[in-house]
């Protein structure tokens, strides 16, 4: 099954124009405390046709970084990223991002063996209060 299998076209003449948004969707995570390790709001998988897309073969890395853009820290399957069931991912937050007040930024990316597909599907801010 295909990520990007919502693009479908019909026929083009020469003058046709397509416009693909293919960069990183928004996921911004606001309310987090300074000291404190939170769980954000688990991440669903599924196509444009509302099918599950199954992850349970793939990887995932979210890449945090500080006001500066110095990597802070980085999440991977096993270290702060759960893949929880065939389509949900669960993504937990604390130290050392959590050590300090600030605004970060982060990437989430996902790759997937089994098409060779590895891209960041999420960007977004990370706001810690004191």
């Amino acid at each position: 099954t295909s990520q990007l299998n919502h693009l479908k076209m019909s026929s083009l003449s020469c003058n046709s124009v397509i416009n693909s948004d293919l960069g990183a969707g928004t996921w911004n995570l606001t309310g987090l405390r300074a000291g404190f390790t939170f769980a954000a709001q688990p991440l669903y998988f599924k196509n444009a046709d509302g099918t599950e897309i199954d992850i349970t073969g793939d990887d995932f890395v979210m890449n945090i970084y500080d006001a500066a853009d110095a990597l802070v820290d980085t999440l991977t399957v096993g270290g702060g990223i759960v893949i929880v069931a065939n389509n949900r991912l669960d993504i937990v937050i604390g130290a050392p991002v959590t050590d300090t007040a600030g605004k970060y930024t982060h990437d989430l990316i996902w790759t997937r063996p089994l098409t060779s597909w590895d891209a960041p599907v999420l960007s977004g801010q990370i706001i810690v209060k004191a």
